[in-house]
């Protein structure tokens, strides 16, 4: 007797596990909300950096940034701060989070800030957007900064035409 009712109990856990809904694989992706969206003279005020540049690449900044990437951006003109040649921007990993997708290949007008653990950041609600030619706040920003000019010796130049 003993023998059927384990039984029973084996077979009415097994049929509540089998019917139970199995948890959600995906984790929901909360909807990003900017509080206001700034003018561009308020987010040229706000920015500490505000360039142009061509997306290289974007890697995950896990485990020390969760849920964040970093793009790999070749700035291509400067209206604000000094930068290199290339700069490492941190953004939110998606949409959903305020973040922007930035895609290699393409142009994007960043509006960069920098804090504590990183060095710039930027997200949807900073205005950074994709700006092919032509782009509105492009052209309103006006002339970029002249890029940086880099002192070299006569004898770094003459090096470089010796065999």
């Amino acid at each position: 007797m003993k023998c059927v009712r384990l039984n029973l109990w084996i077979l009415l856990l097994l049929a509540v596990s089998l019917f139970r809904p199995a948890p959600s694989a995906a984790t929901p992706v909360p909807e990003c909300s900017c509080s206001s969206f700034p003018t561009l003279a308020q987010a040229l005020d706000a920015s500490n950096a505000v360039f142009k540049g061509l997306i290289l690449s974007t890697r995950s900044a896990e485990p020390v940034h969760s849920r964040k990437v970093w793009a790999t951006i070749r700035v291509t003109a400067c209206w604000k701060g000094s930068l290199g040649e290339t700069v490492d921007i941190l953004t939110p990993e998606n949409e959903g989070l305020c973040g922007m997708e930035f895609a290699a290949g393409y142009e994007y007008l960043v509006f960069a800030s920098s804090g504590p653990s990183f060095g710039l950041g930027t997200d949807l609600c900073d205005r950074s957007h994709y700006a092919p030619e032509g782009d509105a706040d492009v052209i309103a920003l006006g002339s970029p900064k002249p890029a940086a000019v880099t002192r070299v010796s006569w004898g770094a130049v003459k090096s470089l035409f010796r065999n």
